[in-house]
């Protein structure tokens, strides 16, 4: 695991705001991990005096002193920054304990930068599954006849509202009668018209509604792309 970390740390930087305006704090060096102490019995004459700790020594990367990655682990005997390697059975055996006992830090094989790492990138990941899903639920929708008929009526709704208002407004040719006033609130809702031919067809009335937003919001979200690609052929 701590050899992919240094992969997956890259995306992180997509995490941080402003990179390329903000100064990115990197932090790497070495530190120790205390273990225990040496036991009395299990000193020697040519042990000095201020050793008295045992640990597990490795190096870190991180940003803004959040481990990313820690590496080159060892057991040692250690005083402030000097220290001296020693195998795992050493360690036991100066400490007095069974060599089964002594384990490497859990946060030595799991960064605390990588734990959050790894949760961002899983609830991305279902996130993009969840957005799939729920895709293809649309996508089934758009795909049924009577959602499509529903469409094809909004659509001509909306352009029939749309003429006769025009008409309302357009220059009245000398000898022809004025055009009767129109009240926008008089005009068939094409909403109403596209849920009514979905009712028609058996559809609850609710379902209707929460799936033909759907579909709406399909179609229109097309026509927009449509929109800015062809803007985007003619410039």
């Amino acid at each position: 695991m701590r050899l992919l970390l240094p992969v997956i740390a890259l995306p992180a930087l997509l995490f941080l705001p402003s990179v390329s305006s903000a100064k990115v704090l990197i932090t790497r060096g070495d530190t120790f991990s205390h273990l225990g102490e040496i036991a009395a019995k299990k000193r020697t004459p040519e042990l000095p005096a201020n050793i008295t700790s045992i640990g597990f020594k490795y190096a870190y990367f991180g940003i803004f002193w959040l481990d990313l990655w820690r590496y080159d682990g060892e057991y040692c005997i250690y005083h402030d920054k000097e220290y001296v390697p020693i195998s795992k059975a050493v360690a036991a055996e100066m400490m007095g304990v069974p060599e089964s006992s002594l384990q490497e830090p859990i946060w030595y094989t799991f960064p605390p930068g990588a734990l959050i790492l790894g949760g961002l990138l899983a609830i991305g990941a279902v996130a993009v599954v969840l957005k799939q899903i729920r895709k293809q639920k649309v996508m089934a929708i758009v795909g049924d006849p009577r959602y499509q008929k529903a469409l094809d009526v909004f659509r001509e709704q909306v352009a029939l509202n749309e003429a006769a208002k025009q008409q309302a407004v357009a220059p009245v040719e000398e000898g022809m009668p004025e055009p009767e006033p129109v009240n926008p609130e008089t005009l068939p809702d094409p909403w109403e018209a596209a849920i009514n031919s979905l009712t028609s067809s058996g559809i609850e009335r609710p379902e209707a509604e929460e799936n033909f937003g759907k579909v709406l919001g399909y179609a229109m979200n097309q026509a927009n792309e449509a929109a800015a690609a062809e803007a985007a052929a003619n410039k």
